[in-house]
């Protein structure tokens, strides 16, 4: 019989998130780079990187407010 403790429960709702708004992050990269008519070859990694942190930031505070809405039903 597998044992859940309350830190394992806390890991995997943060690993949840982290997954949710990196994904997010990911996808709205690609998507601004595509919207200004640019080739995925020609892609600045620094920048794409910089965008990516920012985006993480955000995707992490949206997965935070949809987990925190789906508690209270």
């Amino acid at each position: 019989m597998s044992k859940v403790s309350p830190a394992g429960v806390g890991g995997a709702v943060g690993l949840a998130v982290f997954a949710g708004a990196s994904t997010y992050a990911i996808g709205r990269t690609f998507l601004k780079h595509l919207e200004q008519g640019l080739e995925l070859s020609k892609i600045d990694p620094a920048n794409a990187k910089e965008q990516y942190n920012e985006l993480l930031e955000e995707g992490k505070a949206i997965v935070q407010e949809q987990i925190a809405q789906h508690a209270k039903r």
